[in-house]
């Protein structure tokens, strides 16, 4: 009888490593706002309330009300509050914060006259409510202790309060960058008033600075990032850092990022702030001898994002080696590939392999193979990474 190889392979997907974030909640803060917006609810409710606009919470920067001051915080807030009211509605309806800042803007109404009573049956008839959630907050090192005020439109009457306090978090932090404009009439926070979340079309890795790959050292750099109605990154800035020297390589990486711009629930572009995770990872031997050490993240992912996957034109399969066929070896090699825009192989490692004889083969056989290469979102071939398996089976 003659013994013969019959390999297989497929094309396995994962996820990108440099990911754009939500940005809607955290850890205990995310339950807590939650739990605040369903006793809002059910007051708003039991007033027999019928539409609500949250405005933007105001930041106390000392104990004086008065000195209160609009920041891209307290929009933050508000936009969360306003997201959770819309989730827990049922006899009232939320006002999208987008659209009403739009028509307090056109009647030249700013967000502290919201306190003023005075103005209040103004507020009430250019954006059509009977309520008002107002908000102040006021950030004390890691705590922020929040008071919200639920108000007749017309009145100003208050009628119902609470407070409570979450904890601040590098996660919070970098929803917020360096350079921001508390004159700005908007703030589109992705996930937030029916904004979507920017798309990553063209979104490359950095490489591995010397002096952390000689430290082995992994882990995750946190960007805080504005995005621009053309997906252009507008500005950015580290949020939380684990290897300085991997620092300024994440911000010059994601400078040339090409991205679907987030939008609106129109489906208008608009320039959004997000959280943004650049993972750097080395593949060391846990893979054995055919384990490729690299010093650069890894590529883009096949399959998502925007990147189509690559097709296998010429595929031969690989032999057994002398010894695997007297050993009448037998199993899966599992292998990340680099695929090139020419859809050559390239910077194959072993993963997971049943002997290092069919690993070595399946390693000589994919270098070998011509790929049609991925495509990006606009039609472009595309150098990705793909997680490859070659099954060795031995029949007689």
């Amino acid at each position: 009888m003659k013994n013969l190889s019959t390999p297989c392979f497929r094309i396995l997907l994962l996820a990108t490593v440099c990911t754009l974030t939500a940005s809607v909640g955290f850890a205990g803060a995310k339950e807590q706002r939650k739990a605040v917006a369903a006793r809002v609810a059910s007051e708003i409710a039991r007033h027999n309330l019928h539409k609500i606009y949250v405005a933007d919470f105001l930041e106390r920067l000392n104990s004086l009300i008065s000195d209160a001051a609009r920041t891209d915080k307290g929009c933050y807030f508000a936009s969360v509050f306003s997201t959770n009211l819309s989730a827990e509605k049922s006899s009232f309806d939320v006002l999208n914060r987008i659209d009403a800042q739009r028509l307090l803007t056109k009647a030249a109404i700013r967000p502290p006259d919201l306190l003023k009573s005075e103005t209040s049956g103004k507020v009430a008839a250019v954006i059509g409510v009977d309520a008002l959630l107002m908000g102040t907050f006021r950030q004390i090192g890691s705590a922020i202790a929040l008071e919200l005020s639920l108000r007749e439109a017309t009145t100003g009457k208050e009628l119902y309060h609470t407070q409570y306090q979450e904890q601040s978090s590098d996660e919070f932090e970098a929803l917020f960058p360096a350079a921001t404009d508390s004159a700005a009439t908007i703030f589109y926070f992705a996930d937030l008033d029916g904004i979507g979340s920017p798309e990553c079309l063209v979104c490359s890795n950095p490489s591995y600075t010397r002096v952390a790959g000689d430290k082995k050292t992994q882990g995750a750099v946190l960007l805080s990032a504005v995005f621009k109605v053309n997906g252009q990154l507008d500005q950015a800035r580290v949020a939380r850092s684990f290897e300085p020297s991997l620092d300024q390589t994440a911000m010059e990486v994601i400078s040339n990022w090409k991205v679907e711009p987030a939008r609106d629930a129109a489906g208008n572009s608009v320039p959004v702030r997000q959280k943004v995770a650049v993972d750097f990872s080395l593949f060391n031997s846990d893979a054995g001898r055919f384990g490729v050490q690299r010093d650069s993240a890894v590529l883009p992912r096949a399959g998502v994002n925007g990147f189509g996957v690559p097709a296998c034109v010429y595929c031969p399969a690989p032999d057994y080696s002398n010894k695997a066929r007297a050993d009448k070896s037998r199993g899966t090699v599992l292998m990340d590939v680099g695929v090139t825009p020419e859809g050559r192989a390239t910077d194959v490692i072993v993963i997971k392999s049943p002997g290092d004889e069919l690993g070595e083969k399946a390693i000589e056989a994919v270098k070998s193979w011509k790929f049609r290469p991925a495509k990006d979102a606009t039609g472009n071939p595309v150098a990705v990474r793909v997680q490859v398996e070659v099954t060795f089976q031995i029949s007689k």
